[in-house]
């Protein structure tokens, strides 16, 4: 029974430590012990590119009462489908628990939310939701149930997707997944 009991905890062991490693980074909250902060943002089509920002959150209410957030300017000179993408989210495959992807954003003008997850040897899907408030939190809901099972490995928004003819400060945080339904 030694020899057993032995052989089972170190395969309990060996399945914890897998499932550290293969575990999707999230949610994506930009906290300093969290995730998202501390990842490699790209920031693509938006002019000169300024870096997407990590800050305070400057209007702390609800439904976003979090301590920090990220920022994006997306720039008048951009294109409107400027937008930011990482990789930091890790090996991600949708399924029936986390198939609905959440997100707020903070921002000034009425304009199309789009998220993005794309897998580096190709292939992507991409899901739009567009916000219905102005200077206030708003969470935006994404339902990728159709590609439960797909796997990808880069997370990709876009904040602000439409023409501008202002810079717009858009702010984003939160980004959670949860239980969708499977395709039928």
């Amino acid at each position: 029974i030694g020899v057993a009991a032995s052989i089972v905890a170190l395969f309990g062991l060996f399945m914890l430590l897998a499932i550290g490693v293969f575990a999707q980074n999230a949610p994506i909250d930009f906290e300093p012990a969290g995730n998202g902060a501390g990842w490699a943002w790209d920031v693509f089509e938006n002019g000169d590119n300024p870096p997407v920002e990590f800050s305070t959150n400057p209007f702390p209410s609800a439904p976003n009462t979090s301590a920090n957030v990220a920022k994006f300017t997306a720039r008048d000179e951009g294109q409107d489908y400027a937008g930011c993408a990482s990789e930091g989210i890790g090996s991600f495959t949708f399924d029936e628990t986390n198939a609905t992807v959440k997100l707020m954003v903070y921002k000034t003008v009425l304009s199309n939310v789009k998220v993005k997850f794309e897998l580096s040897t190709g292939g992507s899907v991409e899901k739009d939701a567009s916000n219905t408030i102005i200077n206030g939190w708003e969470e935006l809901t994404y339902d990728f149930s159709a590609v439960i099972g797909n796997s990808f490995d880069r997370f990709v928004i876009f904040p602000d997707y439409a023409p501008r003819d202002q810079d717009n400060i858009i702010y984003f945080d939160n980004v959670t997944f949860s239980a969708g339904t499977a395709p039928t």
